[in-house]
């Protein structure tokens, strides 16, 4: 019962304290979260835009080889190195733009497989729209080439759609590139804000558990300094030889200005009771007060249960040479 109201009593005294505290570590939290969620937005977002721009070059780089082949037709060079490198650029070329609108795995830039997501913001599905509708027919055309290598037909007609329309598509992988750009800025944007605005409400709440910690003190050390005087008034007026003592028998820093009188000698913080003891009683009853004071600074014993046993009552004591009862 007692634990249960010293409990309530030092949440309740402590209160605002607690909470600012609290609400501290909440708003570092807060943004310790929103920096790891953040940070791994962008991160993707430096995958997909270096795919992206991987997506422009692929773009440029089809149509060079559909031409470098069309001269090696030409020349009367076996075409089949030619159509090889036009397969591992359509096809990637093909996959990645499958990731970017429905989501799914691909090569990334250092030959590993990355995960990304379908591309939802809204200009850059446009993008993605108008450039595979300009794929297709394209992706349509160069498998024919790759089944039929030797129509000549086939690859006419492949290179001149690649060539006709490879600056459109070029230029909506750059759309492409641009807005993803703009996104993981926008999220790096984000970040900062959050951090901004993180910082300085930690910054406010600290100054506040300050002024907080600050008043507390001021008024703790003036409850303290109002309880000194007070102590030292009541020591100074009261006529009891009253003094507090410690296991080792010392004599603590406040004790009454009677004590001294009492004792017939002078009296100093830290002074050792021992001393001052054998010098007052006879030596017989000096052992037995000092085990009864050992016994009375024992944590388990009650002083009403072996008062009885106080070798001191009504003992003589000696003072400036005389005994005294």
């Amino acid at each position: 019962m007692s634990v249960t109201s010293s409990s309530g009593g030092y949440l309740g005294k402590y209160r605002e304290i607690i909470f600012a505290v609290a609400l501290f570590l909440v708003f570092d939290l807060s943004v310790l979260v929103l920096n790891f969620y953040v940070s791994f937005q962008i991160s993707a977002s430096a995958v997909e835009i270096n795919l992206a721009g991987r997506q422009r070059m692929l773009s440029q780089r089809i149509t060079k080889e559909l031409l470098v082949t069309v001269q090696d037709q030409r020349d009367g060079i076996p075409i089949g190195l030619s159509l090889e490198a036009v397969s591992k650029s359509v096809t990637l070329f093909d996959q990645t733009l499958t990731a970017f609108k429905k989501g799914g795995s691909v090569m990334g830039g250092n030959e590993k497989i990355v995960q990304i997501d379908a591309i939802d913001n809204p200009e850059g599905r446009e993008a993605l729209v108008k450039a595979d509708a300009l794929w297709q027919p394209l992706l349509v055309n160069i498998n024919r080439l790759l089944a039929q290598p030797n129509d000549a037909g086939a690859l006419q007609a492949t290179v001149a759609y690649a060539r006709k329309n490879n600056v459109e598509l070029l230029k909506l992988m750059n759309q492409l590139t641009t807005n993803l750009e703009q996104a993981a800025n926008a999220r790096a944007n984000m970040l900062r804000q959050v951090q901004t605005v993180g910082i300085a409400l930690a910054l406010l709440n600290f100054a506040f558990i300050l002024f907080k910690f600050i008043r507390r003190l001021r008024e703790n050390d003036r409850k303290v300094e109002q309880a000194q005087t007070e102590t030292t008034e009541i020591l100074a007026t009261v006529k009891e030889g009253l003094f507090l003592l410690d296991h080792d028998f010392t004599i603590g820093s406040q004790f009454s200005v009677s004590l001294a009188q009492i004792i017939g000698q002078p009296i100093k913080p830290g002074d050792d009771f021992r001393a001052l003891l054998a010098a007052l009683i006879p030596s017989a009853e000096y052992k037995s007060a000092c085990e009864y004071i050992q016994l009375l600074l024992g944590d388990r014993v009650k002083e009403s249960l072996v008062q009885d046993l106080n070798p001191l009552v009504n003992i003589p004591v000696m003072i400036d040479g005389k005994h005294v009862i």
